[in-house]
């Protein structure tokens, strides 16, 4: 994914995390916006929110997968670690 950037530890202190609460916010936003797009300054594009707001939405969905497959793997090998420690 040619999108994803990777940031110093220094970056990823100082920006804002968005949780599940502040990205359901967002996306309600987004719905009162599309709703109201008169009361929106002329400089904000709405597409581009939009566009921004399905992809935090879709990138959420992908990091939940993958930590769940990361605990399936992690459970799997912890059973594998007691099975091989209990072998003669």
């Amino acid at each position: 994914m040619p999108f994803l950037i990777t940031l110093t530890t220094e970056e990823r202190r100082k920006l804002y995390k968005m949780g599940d609460k502040s990205l359901a916010f967002v996306t309600k936003g987004l719905n009162a916006a599309q709703s109201n797009p008169e009361i929106l300054p002329p400089s904000f594009s709405l597409d581009d929110y939009a566009q921004d707001c399905a992809l935090a939405n879709s990138l959420t969905e992908v990091l939940q997968l993958i930590a769940q497959f990361q605990e399936q793997i992690d459970d799997t090998l912890l059973a594998q670690d007691l099975r091989t420690a209990d072998s003669p």
